[in-house]
């Protein structure tokens, strides 16, 4: 035995007299039955018939109606609270990016000071090192002109000493030599007593030891060996030494001026050149005390620039994370929120379905949802109850 459920006049009258409307609402009650929400809807009605033996359609409707009313407060308070958060991501979104910005922006000219500093305290310190080798250089020469102006007044103290010294031993010789003239025997010739041969013996022996023989002193050496092996010597050979001896006495008085004079001309120009020198070691050690004061404060400004790149860097790195994150939350927030309202206008899509159904053809839905087997009743009772 087969057994059938029996329509009622209405049910058969309406579909008989709207066949093709029909089947297209059952067609959209079809797919509305495979959505989750729209199963759970249509068993929710299911119940509401069940449950109301007058008027089921009145609480239907209402029941719709106040679901999709309930769905649309929330579309705008989920819109609202979507459109806030999206101005709040864009907002912080765009300061994070304007300090990545900034950020990136001084560290790139930090980069390039630290280059251009680099390149000055190089030329600096390569200057530095150059005047640093003339300054060594140029001390060394007003060591070495000091040294040679000192060995050259030395050189010519000793020579003044060394003349005055011979001046002093012909003075004396002349002295023993017109001593000796008052022991004269007769007008030609002169006794030579032995004390005084060996006064000159002596004085001679101290010229010798001299070395400061000139032709001068070879002449008046010769003499003075004649004048010795003598104990009487002519007086034309006496006055021949006195008058040797009186030339070089004025020769060496001519000398010590001259030497004088030339020592004072050669004072001058040591004075100057030294003058000249120490000014330019004045200057140089001036130069190197800026160049080192210099390369101190751009050492010290690389310094800065340095550490100024790595907090850069941290910074960047720091920024550049929580901007990721940031955005990333920013998008599954926005993600979220889609599939919020993708459900939510679906869900107000079936309503609006069924309800355009129900005031088509509430037969029509009565029958499909009584002819349908029901496996979400309980889904229903809740749903029914949250309403």
């Amino acid at each position: 035995f087969f057994f059938f459920k029996q329509k009622t006049a209405y049910e058969i009258s309406a579909c008989l007299v709207g066949s093709e409307m029909c089947i297209r609402d059952r067609q959209i009650l079809s797919k509305i039955d495979q959505d989750d929400f729209g199963k759970t809807l249509l068993d929710t009605i299911e119940v509401q018939i069940q449950s109301h033996s007058t008027a089921p359609i009145d609480a239907i409707k209402q029941m719709l109606t106040e679901m999709k009313d309930n769905l649309l407060v929330d579309k705008r308070v989920d819109d609202d609270r979507a459109h806030q958060k999206q101005k709040e991501c864009q907002q912080r979104l765009s300061e994070l990016e304007a300090v990545v910005l900034n950020t990136e922006t001084t560290r790139a000219d930090d980069e390039i000071q630290f280059f251009a500093r680099k390149s000055e305290v190089d030329y600096f310190q390569k200057n530095y090192d150059e005047k640093k080798i003339l300054l060594e250089q140029i001390s060394l020469d007003v060591d070495s002109i000091q040294k040679f102006r000192s060995d050259q007044s030395e050189q010519l103290a000793q020579a003044l000493r060394d003349y005055a010294y011979l001046r002093d031993t012909f003075q004396q010789v002349r002295e023993v030599i017109k001593a000796s003239g008052s022991q004269q025997v007769n007008d030609e010739l002169i006794q030579i007593p032995a004390k005084t041969h060996k006064q000159i013996s002596g004085l001679l022996s101290k010229l010798q030891n001299t070395n400061k023989f000139t032709q001068s002193f070879a002449m008046l050496a010769e003499y003075f060996t004649e004048f010795l092996q003598v104990e009487t010597v002519n007086q034309q050979l006496v006055d021949k030494v006195l008058e040797i001896i009186n030339e070089l006495l004025k020769k060496y008085d001519q000398y010590d001026s001259q030497a004088r004079a030339r020592d004072i001309q050669s004072s001058k120009i040591f004075e100057q050149r030294y003058e000249k020198l120490l000014n330019v070691q004045i200057g140089l050690q001036q130069d190197i005390a800026h160049l080192e004061s210099s390369i101190g404060d751009i050492n010290n400004k690389l310094l800065s620039l340095k550490n100024n790149m790595f907090a850069g860097d941290q910074t960047l790195q720091q920024k550049g994370q929580e901007l990721q994150h940031y955005k990333q939350s920013c998008e599954d927030e926005l993600d979220a929120y889609n599939i919020r309202s993708q459900g939510r206008s679906k869900r107000l899509a079936i309503i609006q379905e069924i309800l355009n159904l129900i005031a088509a053809s509430f037969a029509e839905i009565q029958s499909y949802v009584q002819g349908r087997e029901v496996t979400g009743k309980g889904s229903a009772m809740n749903l029914l109850q949250s309403k």
